[in-house]
C-alpha cells in the first residue's frame, strides 16, 4: 500500500516526508486515472472500427480489470477504508504481547491464513502479468505482431505510435507494473480487514471460556465480563463500519468479476493455442482464486460471530451470580444477529454468493459465445 500511495496513516514523523509522499500518491493516482480513460477510448475505437472479436474481447477484459482497479482505489480512499488499519496496528501489538499463549496462537494462525491467501493471489497475479509482458516482448523482438496488432494494450495516445515506439513500450510496461501493485493492494485491504475481524472474534471466544476462574473474586469476574461485552460491541461496530465502507465496492467488484471471468473465457476460446491463451487461463484462475478466498473469509466472519454465543454457553456460566448471568444474556442476544459483509443492498457475501457469481459468468459467456459463432 505504501508503494501504491494508498497508505494514509502517518508514514514518518518528518513533515516534509509526509508532504512528499502525499504528492507522490496524488501524481501516481492521476497518471493511472488518465491511463484508464485512454484504455476505455481505445476499446471504443476498436468497436467503432469493427475490429476482430479476439482483439475486442482481449481489450474488453483488460479495460474492465484495470479500470475497476482505478475505481476501487478512488472509493477506498473516499470511504476512508485505509484509516481502519490504525486499529489493526494497535490491536496486533496487544495480541502479540499477550501473556495467554492461546490468544497469541489464535492470532498468529489468522495471520498465517491471511499471508497464505495473499501469497496465492499475488503469485497468480505475478504469473499472469509476467506471461502477458513476456509474450508481448517476445512477439516484439521476433516481429511476430500482425499488421493490426499493438504492443500489450489498446491505448488511445495523441502521439504517433510508430515514431515513438520505444516510449510506448516503456509506458505500457510501467503501467502494467503499477497495475500489478495496485491490484494486489486493493485486494489485500478488504481481505486483511475481514481476517482481522475473524481474529478478534476468535480471541473473544477464548477470553469468554477462560473468564470464569473459580479462584477469582466475583467483583473481578463482573469487571471482566463488562470488559468483554464492550469488546464485543466494539467488534460489531468495527464490522459495521467496514461493511458500510465496502459493501457497494463489493457489489461493483462481483459484477465486474462476473464480466471479467466471462470475458477471459471468451478470450481463451476465441484465440488459438499460444502464450496469449496461457495468459488468459492464468487470468481466469486469478479471478476464481480471488472470488473464492474473499467469499470464504466473509463466511468466516458470519460463522465466528455466531460462535460467540456458543462460547458463552460452553463457559462456566451456571456457577455465576445473577448479575453476571444477566450480562451474559445481553451478550448472547447480541451474538444472535450474525455479522456480515454485504454485496451492496442485496445479500450477504458468502460461499453461496460466490457460486451465483460463477453461474452468472457462465451464462454471460454462453450468450456472447452464441453471438460470436453466429457472426
Amino acid at each position: 500500500m505504501i508503494i501504491n500511495g494508498l497508505w494514509v496513516l502517518p508514514l514518518h514523523h518528518n513533515l516534509i516526508v509526509q508532504i512528499l509522499y502525499k504528492a507522490y500518491s496524488q501524481i501516481l493516482h492521476f497518471i493511472y486515472a488518465l491511463f484508464s480513460i485512454s484504455l476505455i477510448i481505445g476499446l471504443i475505437d476498436l468497436i467503432v472500427q469493427k475490429a476482430s472479436s479476439d482483439r475486442v474481447f482481449g481489450s474488453l477484459t483488460l479495460t474492465l480489470i484495470l479500470s475497476m482497479i482505478s475505481c476501487k482505489i478512488f472509493f477506498y480512499l473516499r470511504n476512508g477504508v485505509p484509516h481502519l488499519f490504525a486499529e489493526v496496528i494497535d490491536e496486533e501489538a496487544v495480541c502479540l504481547n499477550s501473556l495467554d499463549p492461546d490468544i497469541k496462537k489464535s492470532y498468529l494462525n489468522q495471520v498465517k491464513y491471511n499471508k497464505w491467501a495473499m501469497t496465492v493471489h499475488t503469485m497468480c497475479t505475478f504469473i499472469t502479468v509476467g506471461l502477458f509482458i513476456g509474450m508481448n516482448v517476445y512477439k516484439k523482438i521476433n516481429r511476430l505482431f500482425k499488421t493490426d496488432e499493438v504492443f500489450m494494450l489498446e491505448l488511445w495516445i495523441p502521439i504517433d505510435k510508430t515514431e515513438n515506439d520505444m516510449l510506448i513500450i516503456v509506458f505500457n510496461i510501467f503501467i502494467i507494473i503499477v497495475a500489478f501493485f495496485n491490484n494486489v493492494a486493493v485486494s489485500a485491504v478488504p481481505q486483511t480487514l475481514m481476517v482481522f475481524i475473524n481474529a478478534q472474534l476468535r480471541i473473544l471466544q477464548i477470553e469468554i471460556r477462560k473468564v470464569f476462574d473459580p479462584n477469582r473474586e466475583e467483583l473481578d469476574v463482573t469487571h471482566d465480563v463488562n470488559r468483554l461485552i464492550m469488546k464485543h460491541q466494539h467488534i460489531i461496530e468495527f464490522a459495521s463500519q467496514l461493511n458500510k465502507a465496502i459493501e457497494n465496492l463489493i457489489l461493483l467488484e462481483y459484477i465486474s468479476d462476473s464480466l471479467n471471468v466471462a470475458a477471459a473465457l471468451l478470450h481463451t476460446i476465441t484465440i488459438p493455442f499460444s502464450g496469449e491463451m496461457m495468459y488468459s487461463i492464468f487470468h481466469s484462475l486469478i479471478l476464481l482464486a480471488r472470488i473464492f478466498i474473499v467469499a470464504w473469509t466473509a463466511t468466516e466472519v458470519n460463522t465466528q460471530s455466531m460462535n460467540v454465543g456458543i462460547a458463552i454457553y460452553e463457559s462456566n456460566w451456571t456457577g455465576q451470580s445473577n448479575q453476571v448471568k444477566m450480562l451474559l444474556q445481553i451478550m448472547m442476544m447480541r451474538a444472535q444477529k450474525p455479522l456480515a459483509i454485504c454485496i451492496g443492498p442485496f445479500r450477504e457475501l458468502n460461499n453461496e454468493a460466490c457460486l451465483i457469481t460463477m453461474k452468472g459468468a457462465y451464462s454471460y459467456a454462453s450468450l456472447m459465445m452464441q453471438k460470436y459463432l453466429k457472426a
